[in-house]
């Protein structure tokens, strides 16, 4: 094709945009190579075998930076597995993969969207498909147009794990199965860019194990139980990784996954240290959040140790937990980079307490090394949780009868609503979502209510 042709093509699409998607004309897609007849989104792959047959569009170098995915649709289900690749001038490429039984995926585009020389269509075996469309979405995930808030990440609620070890994964249901502990599942984003969001979230049918998410090899949050991972990705541009890792074999079913703004009437999320990173000098001894000091004093102590600097700009206070109260002092200390030693945070938990909240420096909480904690004297020091917080936003206060339009009080400790309400504790961690909440069996203590755009909060 020569370059007028191609300048041509490119004006005739830069013609279907909308707001938020360009569709790819079909009758532009001829045969690549090997055993295939081609009439637009009718594909007829005869005589194939080992993908060695493909239809092919030469876009030759066409901008779609003003995309953020590539979308297939069929008119039905194909009984093989279906590719759609896009290859870039710079190199690399996009890959959609519809498995047998699927009509619509989507996958990001790559950092090199505007010049992009080809797409091309794949089957493994003898098929006939029938395209519908494809299309390039503003949305990360390509989705629907009716919530744009909630973009939803196309590898994980369409696309196959392409990333981790020793899973499984069902594509009708998104089940996840971890075959072992500290197994992964995960995605190769390929650079997706997530400057216009403030935080992932994970929606699961129920955490059942230690639940933990890595982006880009790097620990940015989990759950021990519940059905939602909340994020926030604050100062990242560009994801390439995103791995799901449990503690013990189980089965997760991922309901929703999305890149999203935050919404700032809600509690920005908890956000635990993972005791499997702990290191120690002086022969500390681990087993889970159980931390044995021999001796004490300086010659003993247990880190949090961070390669990389840790943004804690999002974050208020770090809160220690302990599951017995231990007859020593424990000293926590939290470690700055562009910090003198004089100015890093210190706080002292006296013998007999079970918790404390150390508030960060502000000046310097975007810049964290390390964390790390001594005893007094010998003493066995029993983690439950370490995790940072913030305040809780201002919120209608409720004692008593509830302040609400949306969220109704249908008995003592009852709550319904039209919409899904989101309970969380005073530190930010989701406890319960549904449109019927039952508080009656929860510890007590103040919580805050989210539905829709209105937040509340009830004593109970």
């Amino acid at each position: 094709m020569n370059k007028f042709s191609s300048f041509f093509l490119a004006c005739l699409m830069a013609c279907t945009v909308t707001a938020a998607e360009q569709e790819i004309d079909l009758t532009q897609f001829g045969t690549g190579w090997g055993e295939v007849t081609v009439n637009g989104g009718d594909m007829n792959f005869t005589d194939v075998s080992d993908w060695n047959a493909g239809a092919q569009y030469w876009l030759e170098s066409a901008d779609w930076s003003a995309y953020d995915s590539l979308v297939i649709e069929l008119q039905q289900a194909a009984d093989v597995q279906v590719v759609l690749k896009a290859e870039y001038n710079a190199g690399g490429e996009t890959e959609v993969t519809l498995e047998p039984g699927m009509t619509r995926a989507a996958a990001a585009l790559a950092s090199a969207k505007n010049d992009v020389q080809k797409i091309y269509v794949l089957v493994p075996s003898t098929a006939h498909i029938y395209i519908a469309r494809i299309i390039l979405n503003t949305r990360v995930g390509g989705g629907s147009e009716d919530d744009p808030s909630q973009e939803t990440l196309p590898a994980l609620t369409f696309g196959t794990p392409n990333a981790g070890w020793e899973y499984s994964f069902d594509a009708a249901t998104h089940a996840i199965t971890f075959q072992g502990e500290w197994k992964a599942c995960g995605w190769n984003l390929g650079g997706m860019d997530v400057s216009a969001y403030d935080e992932l979230y994970l929606q699961f049918e129920s955490i059942t194990a230690g639940t933990y998410v890595y982006i880009d090899g790097a620990e940015m949050g989990n759950a021990q139980e519940g059905t939602e991972i909340i994020i926030p990705i604050d100062g990242i541009s560009s994801v390439n990784e995103l791995l799901i890792k449990t503690n013990s074999a189980c089965t997760l079913v991922l309901i929703d996954a999305y890149f999203r703004q935050r919404d700032p009437s809600a509690p920005i999320p908890a956000r635990g240290l993972n005791f499997s990173d702990l290191s120690d000098w002086g022969g500390v001894q681990f087993n889970g959040g159980q931390c044995t000091f021999s001796t004490g004093g300086n010659d003993q102590g247990a880190q949090w140790w961070f390669n990389d600097l840790q943004d804690w700009s999002s974050y208020d206070s770090l809160v220690v937990e302990l599951s017995e109260a231990p007859a020593v002092e424990l000293d926590f200390t939290i470690a700055y980079e562009n910090a003198e030693e004089s100015d890093w945070t210190r706080q002292s938990l006296a013998a007999g307490g079970v918790r404390m909240a150390i508030p960060l420096d502000a000046a310097h909480k975007d810049a964290v090394r390390k964390v790390y904690f001594r005893v007094s004297d010998a003493a066995v020091v029993s983690l439950s949780r370490v995790y940072l917080v913030a305040r809780t936003p201002d919120v209608t206060t409720a004692v008593g009868d509830l302040s609400s339009e949306q969220i109704q009080r249908v008995g003592a400790d009852v709550f319904t609503a039209a919409q899904p309400i989101c309970v969380y504790t005073a530190d930010g961690r989701m406890v319960a979502r549904g449109t019927r909440i039952d508080m009656s069996g929860r510890a007590s203590g103040v919580y805050v209510l989210r539905c829709g755009n209105e937040t509340v909060k009830v004593m109970h």
